[in-house]
């Protein structure tokens, strides 16, 4: 499956119910909101496919109030950051992490872990490394919470694009 087919499956899926769609080429990701008649931009860099499954899993974790704001009101840190903005991070992203890893196993691509710090200080290699270990650990843990999340209320979304990328995946 190629990004250009990810794109298909997840308009196939939120264009019309919630004026959203998904669309590569960005040189960062980022998510608009809806305005006036055009429709809300969730934006995933150049065409890579986990950039797409990843914005796609933010975006199904965000509530309505979030999917009305630039980014989803988030504020992001640049690389490089210090072990602590790491450990942030990597506690803000665990989620959608593991919602990636789901999407990825639905579409049959592999998944691979985004640390997003690729110009951090040498002199904090081994604690980054460390980090990203515990990381590595707690994602594991996270895929049976978000398991039982997608068969939820609040997992709609997010089990409607699993089964669409299951069903295109074959």
């Amino acid at each position: 499956m190629n990004a250009a087919r990810i794109v298909q499956i997840f308009d196939a899926c939120f264009a019309q119910s919630h004026a959203t769609r998904l669309v590569g080429g960005g040189a960062e990701p980022i998510y608009l909101p809806a305005s006036g008649s055009d429709l809300a931009q969730l934006i995933f860099r150049d065409d890579y496919i986990s950039s797409a499954l990843h914005e796609a899993a933010h975006w199904c974790l965000a509530s309505s109030v979030r999917r009305q704001q630039t980014d989803f009101g988030y504020r992001y840190i640049q690389s490089p950051r210090s072990a602590v903005e790491q450990s942030q991070f990597y506690r803000l992203e665990l989620r959608s992490q593991s919602l990636e890893w789901h999407f990825s196993q639905a579409a049959g691509v592999p998944f691979t872990v985004s640390t997003d710090n690729f110009a951090a200080d040498a002199s904090l290699e081994d604690e980054i490394r460390r980090l990203e270990q515990d990381f590595m650990c707690q994602l594991d843990q996270q895929h049976a919470r978000t398991r039982t999340w997608l068969d939820s209320s609040g997992g709609v979304r997010a089990h409607k694009f699993v089964n669409a990328l299951r069903m295109a995946h074959g």
